[in-house]
C-alpha cells in the first residue's frame, strides 16, 4: 500500500494535459512504478466487477438476467465462454437457431 501512497504525487504529474477521463487515468497509471500500477489496475478492476453469479431466489432465468446486468464485459465474455465450452454440440446449435431473428416473408 505505501508504493500506491507514495505514487500519488506522481498522479498529479503530467496527467494535466490530458483531454479525457481515459487518458488521465492511463497517463497516471504510467507514471507509477509497473508493480504498483498493477497492483492499483487489479485493486480497482476487483472492486467494479459483480463477481460470481449467487444461486437463485426465484427462477434461474431471472437471477441469470439480473447477474448479466450486473456483471462487467469482461465477466460475461469468461461466463460465456466457459458456459458455451460446456454446452453439447446440440445445445449450441438449438441456441444459435433461437437466437437468430427470424425472417419475414418477402
Amino acid at each position: 500500500m505505501r508504493r500506491l501512497d507514495s505514487a500519488s504525487a506522481a498522479i498529479a504529474d503530467g496527467v494535466t494535459d490530458c483531454k479525457n477521463e481515459t487518458q488521465r487515468v492511463a497517463a497516471a497509471l504510467r507514471s507509477l512504478p509497473p508493480d504498483a500500477a498493477e497492483e492499483l489496475a487489479e485493486t480497482t478492476l476487483h472492486d467494479l466487477r459483480e463477481g460470481v453469479p449467487v444461486p437463485p431466489f426465484f427462477s434461474l432465468r431471472d437471477e441469470a438476467r439480473n447477474w448479466a446486468s450486473l456483471a462487467s464485459p469482461g465477466e460475461l465474455k469468461a461466463y460465456l465462454g466457459a458456459i458455451w465450452g460446456r454446452l453439447p454440440e446440440a445445445e449450441r446449435q438449438g441456441f444459435l437457431r433461437a437466437a437468430r431473428p427470424k425472417r419475414r416473408a418477402a
